[in-house]
């Protein structure tokens, strides 16, 4: 049996949010789900995300499941960074969603 890290998926959740600028409040809307299931979702305490709920988040962020779900290891600079990511704090990880989005900016 797999067990996913619900703290891991809440990252990758937040930081992809982060990446197309929506509020939490945005992201539920347009994923329809409630706002207390998104955020709990996000901060990684529901360790019982349903799976048709993660697919709509996913869908609202344009993302896949597979984004959310699965380490990106098979790239070890991927894998590196992700690893960071968790390491932060709330303040170190704004800053970096900023930088992540406005050079995302300026690639498109």
């Amino acid at each position: 049996m797999i067990v996913w890290n619900p703290l891991k998926i809440g990252v990758r959740i937040r930081f992809y949010r982060h990446l197309i600028r929506l509020s939490q409040e945005e992201a539920a809307e347009k994923a329809g789900v409630g706002f207390r299931t998104y955020a709990d979702a996000e901060r990684g305490v529901s360790a019982n995300l349903r799976v048709p709920t993660l697919v709509s988040i996913c869908t609202a962020l344009n993302v896949t499941p597979n984004d959310i779900l699965l380490s990106p290891g098979a790239l070890p600079e991927i894998q590196e960074t992700f690893d960071r990511i968790y390491a932060m704090n709330e303040t170190q990880y704004y800053l970096t969603a900023r930088y992540v989005q406005d050079i995302v900016e300026v690639v498109r």
